[in-house]
């Protein structure tokens, strides 16, 4: 399904989603764009943006789908950190944000990821909904989980070996799919401890 609708989130506004949505423009300047938790629900946009208001994805998933050679991945990963807010609440800033993630943020975060690193230049299923490879990937997981699967296991440590003590941020934008799991842009101790904790545990189906 293809739906143009452009939604602005103004004004203080909250907005539920208790469907999977497929927008347009979805843009939150003051208020609050929430993803009902449960039943494998997307947001699927061509562009996302979350400046003074939050976007929460609960448990679920975010696809932002790109005209080829304009990825959103920077413009995405910034509104993650944001939301991640590491220096106050977990998950408390103006962002893209998890309030399920809010509960357990040692455990649990929103892990991101271009399409093609994780299917191929074809693209493949992500979720309940088939994307082609110029897209950005996000959803709620096991921090740990490199390959966006909702599992932790030897694919994840691959990656974050491969990268092991180097600083992802001046090689690439996808920072999570090479192993960063504390948004900090460095593949250090800190994140191989994310992934130790979560080792061969996998999110509930």
């Amino acid at each position: 399904p293809v739906n143009n609708l452009n939604l602005a989130v103004n004004n203080g506004a909250l907005v539920n989603f208790a469907v999977t949505q497929h927008l347009g423009q979805l843009t939150v300047s003051n208020g609050l764009a929430k993803l009902g938790a449960g039943g494998n629900k997307t947001i699927k946009v061509t562009s996302v943006l979350a400046t003074g208001g939050k976007i929460d994805l609960t448990n679920n998933r975010l696809i932002a789908d790109y005209s080829p050679g304009n990825s959103s991945i920077v413009s995405i990963r910034q509104q993650i950190i944001s939301g991640y807010n590491s220096a106050g609440t977990l998950w408390g800033g103006n962002g893209i944000i998890s309030s399920t993630a809010a509960g357990s943020p040692t455990a649990t975060g929103l892990g991101y990821a271009e399409a093609s690193e994780i299917f191929g230049a074809g693209g493949g299923v992500f979720g309940s909904e088939n994307v082609d490879g110029s897209a950005v990937l996000v959803r709620y997981t096991l921090l740990g989980d490199a390959t966006l699967d909702g599992v932790v296991d030897f694919n994840d440590l691959v990656k974050l070996a491969q990268n092991y003590n180097t600083t992802v941020s001046a090689s690439t934008q996808s920072w999570w799919n090479r192993g960063d799991f504390t948004y900090d842009g460095v593949v250090d101790f800190n994140d191989i401890l994310k992934l130790a904790q979560n080792y061969n545990a996998a999110l509930p189906s």
